[in-house]
C-alpha cells in the first residue's frame, strides 16, 4: 500500500494524476501549499483500541477505565495525524445525533491518575498484547506512544505487528487482549455501531463469558435507542449509550477520522459521503 502510496503521490506531483483518495495526513501536510486538500466530514469512522473484558487483566474494570488517561489524545492527533483529526472518547461522530463534545475534557491526559487507578485495581505493573496490523503506520505510531507513556508508570504493552489476516482472525475469534483498528459506520444513528464486531449485541466476540454482563447491559442500551422515536427518549436513549460506554471501557476511543483528498487545484466536485466513500460523480475540471 505505501508503494502504490507514494506511486500516486508522485503521479500528482508530475502531472499525470489529478487525484489521490484517502491521503496519510503526513503527506497532506507536504501537499498542502502545492495542491487543494479536501476534507471529508469529520468522524465518519473512529479510531480506538479494543480491549477484551474476557480476558486478564481487561477483566477488571478498573484497568480498563484507567487506560482512558493514559491516552494522550491531543497530543496524537497533533504528531500522529498533524492536526487533521479531533480527540475523542465515544465511537460517535460529527455528523451523527449522539455527538457530545464535552465529555473528552473528563478524560484528560493524566497518567498519574491512570496509575492511582491500576494500583486501586491490585494491578499496578500489568502487562499486555497490544495487536496492530503490519503497514498501518498510524496504528503503529499510536500504539507506540501509548506504549512509551505507560512504560513510565511501570506498565507494559506489548506492540506486536500482525497480517491483514491474522488481525481479521483475531477480531472474529475474540482471542486477543488488546487491539488497535479502524471503527466504522461512527457519523450515523448511533447503533450503526453495532455493524463492529466489538459493538455486536448478539455474537459479540469479547463480550462473552465474564464480560456477558456488559453484553447484557449494551444490549439494553442499544435497544432503548433504537425504540426510541421522539427527541427527548432519543437524548435518554443517546446517553445511556455514552454512559455504558464509558463505564465499561472496552471500546477506548482516541480520535476521529477524516479522509482527506490531494487535488490539482483545477478539480472542482469531489466529495465524501457519511459511508466514507469519495464520491467523483460530478468531478470536472475548471479551465
Amino acid at each position: 500500500m505505501i508503494a502504490l502510496l507514494l506511486a500516486q503521490v508522485a503521479a500528482l506531483q508530475a502531472g499525470s494524476n489529478d487525484v489521490v483518495s484517502f491521503l496519510p495526513p503526513n503527506y497532506a501536510g507536504r501537499l498542502k501549499d502545492q495542491f487543494d486538500i479536501f476534507q471529508g466530514p469529520a468522524g465518519t469512522e473512529c479510531y480506538p483500541f479494543r480491549l477484551n473484558p474476557s480476558m486478564a487483566p481487561f477483566d477488571n474494570k478498573q484497568i480498563r477505565q484507567g487506560f482512558q488517561y493514559a491516552i494522550n489524545r491531543q497530543g496524537i492527533v497533533d504528531k500522529v495525524f498533524y492536526g487533521y483529526a479531533h480527540p475523542q472518547v465515544l465511537p460517535f461522530g460529527q455528523t451523527g445525533p449522539a455527538y457530545e463534545t464535552e465529555l473528552v475534557k473528563q478524560y484528560p491526559f493524566d497518567l498519574q491518575k491512570a496509575k492511582q487507578m491500576f494500583e486501586a485495581a491490585g494491578q499496578p505493573n500489568w502487562s499486555a498484547v497490544m495487536l496492530v496490523v503490519q503497514g498501518d503506520t498510524t496504528g503503529i505510531s499510536i500504539a507506540q506512544i501509548v506504549q512509551a507513556d505507560l512504560a513510565t508508570i511501570g506498565v507494559k504493552l506489548d506492540v506486536q505487528q500482525i497480517s491483514g489476516v491474522e488481525s481479521g482472525q483475531h477480531a472474529f475469534a475474540g482471542d486477543y487482549q488488546a487491539s488497535y483498528g479502524i471503527l466504522g459506520n461512527c457519523g450515523k444513528y448511533p447503533t450503526w455501531v453495532t455493524l463492529n464486531s466489538l459493538m455486536r449485541v448478539q455474537n459479540n466476540p469479547v463480550l462473552k463469558d465474564s464480560a456477558a454482563p456488559i453484553l447484557e447491559r449494551w444490549a439494553k442500551a442499544v435497544d432503548q435507542a433504537n425504540a426510541a422515536t421522539t427527541p427527548d427518549t432519543q437524548a435518554a436513549a443517546f446517553q445511556n449509550m455514552r454512559d455504558v460506554i464509558l463505564d465499561e471501557s472496552w471500546l477506548i476511543t482516541i480520535c476521529d477520522d477524516i479522509t482527506l483528498v490531494a487535488m490539482n487545484k483545477k478539480v472542482q466536485g469531489v466529495s465524501i459521503n457519511r459511508d466514507d466513500f469519495v464520491l467523483f460523480e460530478n468531478t470536472k475540471l475548471s479551465a
